[in-house]
């Protein structure tokens, strides 16, 4: 990289003698440059080799090909790195490598680096690393070390030839302790090379980043798939972090994970290449770029926004990416207020109005009604409302109808909706005098789909008992009963059916299950049945009193407790039923299994078979449930006897370990000691 010179003016008038400042290479000198610039000893090392690299291939022209690195481990404790660039002479190698601040890389910007200290920067790790030049058909062998004097020397080892390609090899032994931390900062370290070096000798996964938005010479990514959370500058392959302090930039662009390309040159950096150096260029640099980035951001929100099939769509698409857990908060945040569709401005939240001059709205809600069935229990002239409060999505997936005034059966067209609507969305009903008071809600509701009531042929009945219509007390319990108040009467003036449920009532006693139970009792047990999905949640169930029963001989309702039953034996198998034990014996279990699979001595079949038996169990998906499970819960209500027999059956894979615990009774008490159990092993096989 090209040298920003300042050129400076100075007048010296008449002067005496003078003499120029020198440097004396001493062990002092050497140990402030090298472990003075460099924080970070492990992670200035792996950068600047890399980036040596990186330049050896911009220098040749194969920029394009990856080189490879190869990350210590336990086994093998060097870090090495490898190019296919273009290699140094014997005299470049034996001057760059013994002269501070001695570069090649000053006549261009094609390069990254410029400061002469990049290949001096092991010994900021290590006092002895190797480098390997292969130019031709030689290779030459050279050891760098640190002298008796405390000063650096480099020595030629060995030179033979060789039919590898032209490159150079740099590596340096590490510390076992250190092993995990240069595996760990590799991600970090590698993130701006392109293309991504090969990792050999290791089983190194490379976390894909991924890239919400990218636009010219910037990227957004997901915060949470990259290893940096801030804005970040990168020239040539390193990235720097960009403070906000030096800048007169007021953006949250600063908290996001974005990444900004600058050509090689276009920013000052420090010595260390460990941050940007803020000089005036620099600054004014930075300032363009991210004021441009800004912007690109900003019209491309504004066309994904515009690409939207509706006024809804887009509204949607605001909401979901301003949403708390959204990836793209921040870019929704800075451009969302902007944003627009056909000249409206965008919301992400639809409210409107129920009650306008001339038009008036209801919510039929699914989680209330059984969409999709035939409820002639339903109340289709439902409650007006205050408001609708919505947000886009569920807008989108809400079904509008418009009764116009004139339109004949109304209530049982809507009937007949419901009965169409399978696909069990909530409904908004609206009733209006013409379509322009229509069009007013509508706008307010942002312009949905809609339609016309009139279409819909009404319900059409089919004849069945004559029946006069009851009013009837019923039961829809929403939750566990916390007060008396949740217990108040509702009713439906309805004409019962065969497919509506019922318990029988005696004054202040219920009758389930051939038990006898208050209303609180009662509220709680079909609560119980419906969150273990016996019955579906807002399921109404009928309160028979002595003069109500007499419908059941005209009519052949459904008694909850036996359609409760009948339905718990078949969603149970009592006779495979398993009931756990508590998850830390499980846990305590399966790991002690799972540490003598792996062990380093030979361990008996009696041991490892039953240890394979409960692994394998324990990564192999079961039916078993919790005994606190909803639905564990009610079955024991109802199959008390099955019940207390899957909780006292022996589990062949507990007894199976059990009875070997009693042939080998040292096995837990060694087995969380490595030492301790491989000598009980080796007992064991005398």
């Amino acid at each position: 990289m090209q040298i920003n010179s300042a050129q400076h003016e100075t007048r010296t008038g008449n002067l005496g003698e003078t003499a120029t400042y020198k440097v004396e290479m001493n062990a002092m000198l050497f140990d402030t440059v090298i472990n003075g610039i460099y924080a970070d000893k492990i992670r200035a090392p792996f950068r600047e080799i890399t980036t040596n690299a990186r330049d050896g291939h911009a220098a040749k022209g194969n920029l394009d090909q990856p080189f490879d690195v190869f990350l210590p481990s336990v086994l093998e404790p060097t870090f090495k790195v490898r190019d296919y660039g273009i290699s140094l002479t014997h005299e470049q190698i034996m001057g760059l490598y013994s002269t501070m601040f001695a570069s090649s890389k000053r006549g261009s910007n094609l390069e990254v680096g410029n400061k002469g200290l990049g290949s001096k920067s092991p010994w900021a790790y290590t006092s002895v690393f190797t480098v390997i030049a292969y130019l031709g058909e030689y290779k030459r062998t050279y050891s760098a070390f640190i002298g008796t004097d405390g000063v650096p020397q480099i020595a030629l080892l060995d030179m033979c030839e060789t039919t590898e390609p032209d490159g150079i090899e740099v590596s340096f032994p590490v510390k076992v302790e250190d092993v995990a931390r240069f595996r760990a900062v590799a991600p970090d370290v590698l993130f701006g090379f392109d293309p991504f070096p090969n990792i050999l000798n290791e089983q190194f996964v490379r976390p894909e980043p991924v890239v919400l938005y990218q636009g010219d010479g910037w990227t957004l990514y997901d915060k949470t798939t990259v290893p940096f959370d801030g804005l970040m500058a990168r020239q040539g392959c390193v990235l720097y972090p960009i403070s906000a302090a030096p800048l007169d930039i007021a953006t949250t662009l600063f908290n996001w994970a974005v990444m900004i390309d600058f050509p090689i040159g276009d920013l000052e950096v420090a010595t260390s290449r460990e941050a940007l150096g803020y000089d005036s260029r620099t600054v004014a640099t930075l300032t363009k770029r991210i004021n441009d980035t800004i912007a690109g951001m900003t019209d491309m929100l504004k066309d994904e926004v515009g690409a939207a099939a509706s006024y809804l769509e887009a509204c949607a698409i605001l909401a979901e990416g301003k949403a708390f857990n959204s990836p793209k908060k921040a870019l929704f945040d800075l451009v969302g207020n902007h944003l627009t569709w056909g000249g409206k401005a965008l919301r992400e939240m639809i409210t409107c109005d129920a009650h306008r001059f001339g038009a008036h709205a209801s919510e039929l809600f699914a989680g209330r009604i059984a969409m999709g069935e035939l409820r002639k229990s339903v109340a289709h002239r439902p409650g007006l409302i205050s408001a609708i409060y919505r947000t886009p999505k569920e807008m989108l997936e809400t079904l509008v109808y418009v009764e116009f005034e004139g339109t004949r059966f109304g209530p049982s067209r809507m009937r007949q909706a419901i009965m169409d609507n399978v696909d069990k969305k909530d409904i908004i009903w609206i009733r209006a005098n013409d379509l322009e008071t229509a069009s007013r809600m509508l706008q307010d509701l942002g312009n949905p789909v809609w339609i016309d009531l009139s279409i819909v042929e009404p319900l059409k009945w089919i004849s069945g008992p004559k029946t006069e219509a009851r009013r009837l007390q019923y039961m829809s319990p929403t939750d566990s009963v916390q007060r008396q108040s949740n217990l108040s009467a509702r009713y439906d003036t309805l004409i019962p059916t065969e497919d509506m449920f019922f318990v029988k009532q005696d004054g202040a006693d219920f009758f389930l299950n051939g038990s006898r139970l208050s209303k609180v009792q009662l509220h709680n047990a079909i609560n119980g049945l419906m969150k273990a999905g016996v019955i579906a949640r807002g399921e109404q169930i009928y309160l028979l009193n002595k003069a109500s029963q007499k419908i059941l001989d005209d009519v052949d309702m459904i008694d909850l407790g036996e359609f409760a039953k009948e339905k718990l034996g078949n969603m149970v198998d009592a006779s495979t039923l398993r009931l756990p034990e508590s998850g830390w014996t499980v846990t305590e279990r399966v790991a002690n299994c799972r540490k003598a699979l792996v062990a380093d001595v030979p361990v008996p079949v009696g041991i490892k078979s039953v240890c394979q038996m409960v692994v394998d169990d324990a990564d192999a998906p079961k039916d078993t449930m919790a005994s606190d499970h909803p639905l564990m819960e009610v079955y024991r209500r109802y199959y008390p006897t099955e019940y207390s027999r899957a909780a006292s059956r022996a589990d062949p894979v507990v007894q199976a370990y059990q009875e070997m615990l009693e042939e080998f009774p040292l096995f837990n008490h060694t087995i969380s000691n490595t030492p301790k159990f491989n000598y009980y092993m080796e007992l064991l096989a005398r």
